[in-house]
């Protein structure tokens, strides 16, 4: 599971859809079942699932390319040999004077080395983002997955090894906090 996901940065970094061109992406419209809980019933819980996840690889995908926007920008900026007269590229950070922490340059750069060095960063964020989708896309068929396994709980207690869990199962309806448990 991406770190991401686990700590909520999703869904308090998603791109707004309002902001998208009307012709993006199709709309998903959920798949509704009218026999309430019926064997298919999980195929509407996971088209429910799809906008969600549709937006979370929306803006996963629109945040890597800014950055390797932003990168391109800063290096066409960064090579202006008017931008840095007088000027430097600066990292800020904790340095240790004397023993004693402080904040202060941890890189300082030239207008021509911070060009290179922002241009040579586009191809790691560029991997970072194809590992973050490929993230997603493991995620996504996870949480399919288990939507399945709630809908059918069945399916996973055959053979004789499940005896003790086939009779949880069937007792769930007096004894619910128990195979919820389980």
């Amino acid at each position: 599971m991406s770190l991401k996901r686990d700590l909520r940065f999703y869904q308090d970094n998603l791109i707004p859809i309002e902001s998208l061109p009307e012709n993006f992406l199709p709309k998903v419209n959920n798949i509704i079942y009218e026999n309430g809980n019926g064997e298919f019933q999980w195929i509407e819980e996971s088209t429910k699932e799809l906008a969600e996840w549709n937006n979370i690889f929306r803006s996963t995908y629109i945040r890597w390319a800014l950055a390797i926007n932003g990168l391109h920008v800063a290096q066409e900026k960064y090579n202006d040999p008017n931008f840095f007269n007088h000027k430097a590229f600066t990292v800020g950070g904790l340095i240790n004077n004397n023993g004693s922490p402080e904040m202060g340059n941890l890189l300082v750069l030239d207008g021509k080395t911070a060009a290179k060095a922002h241009f040579d960063t586009v191809n790691m964020i560029a991997s970072y983002g194809l590992i973050d989708l490929y993230g997603l896309i493991e995620e996504f068929i996870l949480s399919l997955y288990r939507i399945y396994w709630n809908h059918h709980p069945k399916e996973m207690l055959r053979g004789p090894e499940n005896k003790d869990a086939r009779r949880i199962y069937n007792n769930r309806e007096s004894s619910p906090e128990e195979w919820k448990t389980y």
